[in-house]
Formats: C-alpha cells, sequence, structure tokens
C-alpha cells in the first residue's frame, strides 16, 4: 500500500529543489523505469550538484550544502530528510548522484514493485 499525499510531499520535495537549485529555463528530466524488483524514479537536473563530501549529508536532519552557490537559497535542511523517511516508510530507497559541483545531480526514488502487480 502506498501513502499516495506522502510520496506525492516526495515528488514535489524534488522538483521544487531542482527547480530551486538550477539556473532559470534549464530543464529537469523525470524517468520512470524498472531495475529488477523496484520502480525508480529519476529526477535529473542541470543544477549546482554537489561535492562527494555533500552528498553523504544531504539527507540529514537539517544539513545544508553550505557554499556561495546556496548562500541565498531558503530552506531548512528537513524536505530531503523527510523524504527519505517517506521512502523508507515505504520499503524503499532515496539516493542521489552528482558528477560534481557545477555538473547537476539525479535523485532516484527507488519503490518496492507490487506482487500482483506485471508489466
Amino acid at each position: 500500500m502506498l501513502d499516495r499525499k506522502a510520496l506525492q510531499m516526495v515528488f514535489n520535495n524534488l522538483i521544487g529543489n531542482a527547480l530551486r537549485y538550477s539556473p532559470v529555463g534549464s530543464a529537469l528530466k523525470i524517468h520512470l523505469h524498472r531495475t529488477g524488483r523496484f520502480w525508480d524514479v529519476d529526477f535529473a537536473d542541470k543544477g549546482i550538484g554537489f561535492d562527494k563530501k555533500d552528498m553523504k549529508k544531504v539527507f540529514k536532519k537539517f544539513y545544508r550544502v553550505q557554499n556561495e552557490d546556496t548562500q541565498n537559497i531558503e530552506g531548512a535542511g528537513l524536505g530531503l530528510f523527510i523524504a527519505r523517511e517517506i521512502v523508507k516508510n515505504h520499503k524503499g530507497k532515496l539516493r542521489v548522484a552528482s558528477l560534481g559541483r557545477g555538473k547537476g545531480s539525479v535523485f532516484t526514488v527507488s519503490l518496492p514493485i507490487s506482487r500482483g502487480l506485471t508489466v
């Protein structure tokens, strides 16, 4: 069973972050695909990206990347923490990948496929 409203919060957070941390007019690609026993939803942006050290911390409560690219962007550092908790409660995973600062990022939500669902 999926909590539709909770997952909507997750997707809204990821889309909102992609827009907030990307140049105006840049593309956001959302891709749904099956990986083994999971549905993966990738949110790929052309935003500011992450240093390796920050990728390990972005899901921590109240953590915010601190650099000149983020200093004027408002937030409490709770969105990704809450999103990850919601996805965990659905027996899924929320991950991030980035090639580095200035190179965008990809957030992936992985949710298990229902046993009764076939594609």
